[in-house]
C-alpha cells in the first residue's frame, strides 16, 4: 500500500509514526544514539517547527512515535529535516549507506479528548507493552516521560558538522568546541489541561503515565521484562522475530458516527486531490515537443501552450505536489 494522502487542518492532532528499514534496531538506545536523537529533534524544532505543539514522543530501537499539533503547516518541513539529518548521522555511526526509514512517516488524525489520551498513554507505555522494561520511566531511550515527570525542558547538544567541516577545508585546523550547538524546547501543554495550575497539570500527566505502564504490564501477563542491560546487548542490525504489522488508517475516533463522518470527508478530499493531480499530469503529458526548435519557435509554442493551461483549484488541507506547506482554509488556484 502506498503512502496515504496527507490531510492537514490546523486544528488536527497528529499521531506521527515511522519505522526503520526492515525494522532493524538502528535506534538502539546507546548514549551516542540518544544524544543524536535529542540534538536533531531540538534543532529541527528550532529551525523548522517553532510553532509545532509537541505533546509526547518516544523512540524505540526500530521506530518512533510523536503526538503533536501543527497550526502553521510546518510538519512536512520539520519531519523532513529531522528524519533526514538523523538518518545521515546514525548511518555514519553504523558505517552504512542507503535507506534508513522504511517509508515516509505516517500521520493519523486523532479526533477527540479520549482518543488524545489513548495515544498519549500508548506512547508513554510503548516500552512496557513491548516487554522491554517494567515501567515507562525505566526506558533508557529518548522519550518525553522524564521531561514530564521532572518538569524540565528538552535539551539537545551536538556539533554543527557543516560549519566544522567547512572550517577544516584545505587542511586547516579548527576548534571543535567552537562549533558545538545547544537547542532547547519545552513540551506543550495538552489542550485539555490548559488553564490548570502547573502542579495539577504535572500530577495529572505523571499519574496517567504510571497508570498506562501498569495497564500495559497487566496486559502482558506473567512474562518478565527484558531489561535495559539486555536491550543494550542487542546488535543495531538485529530485528524482531515478528515485526509489528498493524493495519494503516487515517482517522482515529472511538465514536462510530464521527469516524464514519471523517472518513467520508477524507474520501471526498482524496478524490478531489487526485482529480487535481490528474489534471496536472495530463497538462504536462500533452505539452508540445519543444526539442530542436529555434528560440523564436520555442517561445511561440511555449506561450501558446501556457495560454491553454487549465486553472487548478486545490482542496484546502492538501499539500500541492512538490510543496512542503499545506493549503490552509482557502482553496488555492494554480494557473499553469
Amino acid at each position: 500500500m502506498g503512502r496515504m494522502i496527507r490531510w492537514h487542518e490546523k486544528q488536527f492532532i497528529h499521531f506521527v509514526t515511522n519505522r526503520t528499514e526492515h525494522a532493524m534496531f538502528f535506534l538502539l538506545p546507546t548514549q551516542e544514539i540518544n544524544e543524536l536523537i535529542l540534538f536533531w529533534l531540538a534543532k529541527a524544532k528550532e529551525n523548522k517547527g517553532k510553532n509545532i505543539q509537541l505533546y509526547s514522543f518516544t523512540f524505540m530501537s526500530n521506530h518512533m512515535h510523536m503526538l503533536l499539533q501543527d497550526p502553521e503547516g510546518e510538519l512536512a518541513d520539520f519531519m523532513g529535516y529531522f528524519e533526514g539529518n538523523l538518518a545521515k548521522a546514525v548511518n555514519k555511526i553504523h558505517q552504512r549507506k542507503g535507506k534508513f526509514w522504511s517509508r515516509e512517516y505516517d500521520d493519523v488524525i486523532v479526533d477527540g479528548e479520549e482518543e488524545f489520551w489513548d495515544r498519549y498513554s500508548y506512547i508513554a507505555a510503548n516500552p512496557v507493552a513491548a516487554g522491554l522494561v517494567a515501567k515507562p520511566n525505566m526506558w533508557g531511550g529518548v522519550c518525553s516521560v522524564p521531561f514530564v515527570n521532572d518538569n524540565r525542558p528538552v535539551v539537545g547538544k551536538g556539533l554543527d558538522v557543516t560549519g566544522y567541516n567547512e572550517a577544516r577545508r584545505h587542511g586547516r585546523k579548527a576548534d571543535k568546541k567552537k562549533f558545538e550547538e545547544t537547542f532547547t524546547f519545552s513540551l506543550s501543554t495538552p489542550p485539555m489541561l490548559q488553564g490548570l495550575p502547573e502542579n495539577e497539570q504535572r500530577n495529572f500527566l505523571s499519574t496517567l503515565i504510571a497508570d498506562a505502564g501498569r495497564l500495559a504490564r497487566k496486559k502482558r501477563g506473567a512474562s518478565s521484562s527484558l531489561g535495559m542491560e539486555k536491550v543494550l546487548k542487542q546488535s543495531s542490525f538485529d530485528r524482531p522475530n515478528s515485526p509489528a504489522q498493524g493495519a494503516r488508517f487515517k482517522i482515529m475516533s472511538f465514536c462510530k458516527a464521527r469516524k464514519k463522518e471523517l472518513e467520508e470527508m477524507y474520501r471526498r478530499f482524496t478524490g478531489y486531490y487526485r482529480a487535481c493531480c490528474q489534471t496536472l499530469i495530463e497538462y504536462f503529458h500533452n505539452a508540445p515537443q519543444l526539442d530542436g526548435l529555434d528560440l523564436d519557435a520555442y517561445e511561440k509554442a511555449y506561450v501558446e501552450h501556457m495560454r491553454k493551461a487549465p486553472t487548478i483549484v486545490w482542496p484546502p488541507g492538501c499539500y500541492v505536489p512538490t510543496t512542503h506547506k499545506p493549503i490552509c482554509e482557502l482553496p488555492l488556484q494554480m494557473d499553469l
